[in-house]
């Protein structure tokens, strides 16, 4: 297996949303331990929705809306457009905490 780049870094840690079931409070919860929000593709509509806009997308792209991906820099969309994981596994593969801490919290009941 190849290591995977991890182009999503920050010290504190990285929340990831997906496009299941998370509260607003789950949420506000998991930023204030890891602040990084990054959204798995469609997850970016399910954060907006809950007044956070992602700073990162990254998955296949096939969920998100136009709006919400209008939303976040082209810079800081991240295509992987292999079919064989799914949006919030390869968030998971490309973001990470930096430092001591190395934290990510993850939003996400998922459905799948």
């Amino acid at each position: 297996m190849v290591d995977q780049p991890r182009p999503v870094r920050h010290l504190r840690g990285v929340t990831v949303i997906g496009g299941g079931m998370v509260t607003p409070a789950d949420l506000s919860v998991a930023l204030s331990v890891a602040p990084l929000l990054v959204a798995a593709d469609g997850g970016a509509d399910r954060a907006l929705a809950m007044g956070h806009a992602p700073d990162w997308v990254i998955g296949d792209l096939d969920s998100i809306s136009d709006p919400a991906r209008r939303s976040v820099p082209a810079a800081r969309v991240l295509e992987v457009a292999e079919q064989d994981s799914t949006d919030f596994a390869k968030c998971l593969g490309r973001a990470d905490g930096d430092g001591p801490a190395q934290r990510s919290a993850r939003c996400d009941a998922g459905q799948r």
